[in-house]
């Protein structure tokens, strides 16, 4: 009789996906073959900013860029397109600030891969119509020293300024076995792109010699440049697992406002800072490739009070706190790990974690590398860093491609969390946790969605099932526009479709 029942509630879901209306695809255009879609980067009320590229201009081609910026209206059945200014960098890369367009990259031709990065770094900003409105060329600061890559180009936590970071490794004139330390040279430009803030971060003079950072950030807020930043132990050095809060009031001088020891070597973190200065930071804390106990953390940092103190939190993953959830026992110690996002709410903080896996196997003629995207683990923390809830979605996806395709994405929306991820669709619907599927009905691959309350209740449902209009979204590139209305961007799965797509979805019209 169970059998039965588990039969017809399966041939009832996989009618309502057969039922299920596809979402509407739109073909990006290609007017001229050669064109290479990369990615959107503007989202403003009705205009929908695109890069295209041609990588290869043959000689008497007229076309005189290689880049081009596509902008198209609020329905995209229109655009107009321009090239970006010649005076762009090469290796170029654009984002947007305010209403302005930010292109950056180096000026290195690439001519020779052993001096790449010797030559200029490179900003431009420009208005709507590529008008250029800021110039800026940042050089090495010796005939030997070369940067790491192209700058890394930011908006502080309040969107008010643009942050422009470019490493530089500062490689001595004579030969030397030490390994050249690197600097980080820092650039602040406000809203009206003026210049306030210009300075070198030496993580040797901060931490000291060799010590090995496996995580850092920098954000800017009231005149002031914070770097977050964790290094692992040191044991020669006497250095402990060490998470660090740095505040720098004036160029060339900074101060530690708070360090934290953690028994375990590797961080994994992310961080957010409120309009009020209001910082909260997450992760997990562990020994790779290690039984050990990992630890999972919470901390809040009011970064505008002078003497205020952390609120740390810290849960040890052993048998104890398991037992605790008895529904992921077997599941929450091994996939629980490094936070995809944080999701700030009006009384707390929402981790949000997918679990992913490379697994690449060899023979004698091949290699080849699949990619695994296993559960989800959403923890809801009040504001004193208790948990509330957690909940866990397993589910086992498997790919060979597109390894940024399958990430999930979690948004904060009318009090609950929105959940896009890739799942098989008999665990989109089952109620027992089950990891992959074993009846062949439920094999097909779907986009879902779950939605998760207050207090901690899930509910999902298929979006669309992939293959079924022959395009998949790349969830890496979802974006919300609206309260409710996302962006999305896709590919082709299959001869028939090839190409690249953009389609909206609405979570109150899909209801």
């Amino acid at each position: 009789m169970k059998k039965t029942t588990a039969f017809l509630a399966l041939f009832f879901v996989l009618f309502q996906l057969s039922a299920q209306k596809a979402l509407d695809w739109k073909k990006i255009d290609s007017p001229k073959d050669d064109y290479v879609f990369k990615y959107f980067y503007q989202y403003t009320g009705d205009v929908y900013k695109g890069i295209f590229t041609i990588p290869t201009v043959k000689p008497f081609q007229s076309v005189k860029n290689q880049i081009f910026v596509r902008t198209f209206n609020a329905d995209l059945s229109s655009y107009t397109e321009q090239g970006i200014p010649s005076e762009s960098p090469y290796l170029v890369s654009v984002t947007g600030f305010k209403d302005y367009t930010v292109i950056y990259g180096s000026t290195d031709e690439n001519k020779n891969p052993m001096l790449q990065y010797h030559a200029d770094n490179k900003l431009l900003v420009t208005d709507a119509q590529l008008n250029i409105l800021l110039n800026v060329s940042y050089s090495v600061h010796g005939k030997k020293h070369r940067f790491t890559d192209t700058p890394s180009v930011y908006r502080s936590c309040d969107s008010t300024h643009l942050i422009v970071i470019n490493s530089e490794i500062m490689a001595p004139d004579k030969p030397s076995f030490k390994a050249s330390p690197t600097v980080q040279f820092i650039s602040v430009y406000d809203k009206d792109l003026q210049l306030v803030w210009k300075d070198s971060v030496d993580f040797e003079q901060i931490f000291g010699k060799d010590v090995p950072l496996n995580n850092f950030d920098m954000d800017f807020m009231n005149n002031k440049l914070y770097v977050f930043a964790s290094h692992r132990a040191v044991p020669t050095k006497k250095l402990k697992p060490t998470l660090y809060i740095i505040r720098y009031d004036h160029p060339q001088s900074y101060q530690v406002v708070d360090k934290e020891i953690f028994p375990n070597d590797y961080f994994s973190w992310k961080y957010l800072l409120n309009k009020k200065g209001e910082m909260y930071m997450c992760g997990i804390n562990e020994v790779l490739n290690s039984s050990k106990n990992k630890q999972l953390f919470y901390m809040s940092l009011d970064l505008n009070a002078p003497d205020a103190k952390p609120l740390l939190k810290t849960y040890t993953i052993d048998k104890a706190f398991i037992a605790k959830y008895p529904d992921y026992k077997f599941i929450l110690a091994n996939y629980l790990t490094y936070p995809g996002s944080l999701l700030l709410t009006a009384d707390g903080l929402i981790y949000c974690s997918e679990y992913h896996a490379i697994v690449t196997s060899s023979s004698k003629y091949s290699s080849s590398t699949s990619y695994y995207f296993k559960p989800m683990t959403f923890i809801k923390f009040d504001l004193d860093g208790n948990i509330v809830w957690l909940k866990m979605i397993d589910k086992n996806v498997q790919s060979s491609y597109k390894y940024s395709e399958y990430f999930c994405r979690a948004f904060y929306i009318n009090n609950e969390v929105v959940v896009f991820y890739y799942d098989f669709v008999n665990n989109i619907f089952a109620e027992a946790h089950k990891g992959k599927p074993t009846s062949p009905f439920g094999n097909k691959l779907c986009l879902a969605l779950a939605r998760i309350d207050a207090d901690g209740n899930i509910v999902k449902k298929v979006i669309t099932a992939v293959g079924d209009d022959g395009t998949s979204a790349d969830l890496n590139r979802l974006r919300q526009i609206s309260d409710t209305r996302f962006f999305m961007t896709g590919s082709g799965i299959n001869l028939k479709t090839r190409g690249d797509y953009v389609t909206f979805y609405d979570l109150k019209e899909k209801e």
